[in-house]
């Protein structure tokens, strides 16, 4: 049969010549090959391809439902929750994080959405400076555990504080 549209995208960026080939080529992908095929998917969902619709909307759900389930082991349902988008696609497709963001507000109807402002390691490097300069360890300041399980609320850095999404 003929393969769709994405299919053969796939194919021609792994510079495979059919199907079975990606057979192989998954169990001895890395990260950066695997990342590639995430810019085809998000090409063929700019152009409507239905696959990448299927593909893209099961992964914000999936998101949604991780997050979701992480805060229903901090906090009691129905609480106010802050979640931080960060990441590269969280912070590159906006469409695709207010797909997320959508998806976790029918879960969580007290989810309040943020973007970090800058790749969270940055946030964690800026921490680290500012904790070193203050003369104490990073995670050390003497907060108030807010779960009683040892998490330490911190703000992020000042040029880095997330912004809201939608």
């Amino acid at each position: 049969g003929v393969w769709p549209a994405l299919g053969q995208r796939i194919l021609r960026v792994l510079q495979l010549n059919e199907p079975n080939d990606l057979l192989n080529w998954d169990q001895n992908a890395n990260r950066r090959e695997i990342a590639a095929l995430a810019a085809e998917i998000f090409k063929a969902w700019a152009k409507r391809d239905k696959i990448a619709t299927d593909i893209l909307e099961a992964a914000a759900h999936s998101l949604a439902k991780d997050a979701a389930a992480c805060a229903r082991r901090l906090v009691r349902p129905g609480a106010l929750v802050e979640f931080v988008f960060a990441g590269g696609v969280l912070l590159s497709s906006a469409r695709f994080a207010e797909e997320v963001a959508r998806a976790l507000r029918k879960l969580w109807g007290r989810a309040r959405i943020l973007r970090l402002g800058i790749e969270s390691a940055w946030g964690a490097v800026r921490l680290a400076q500012k904790s070193f300069t203050a003369g104490k360890a990073p995670l050390d300041s003497g907060e108030r555990s807010a779960s009683g399980r040892g998490w330490k609320e911190r703000q992020p850095p000042e040029s880095g504080s997330p912004h809201d999404v939608g």
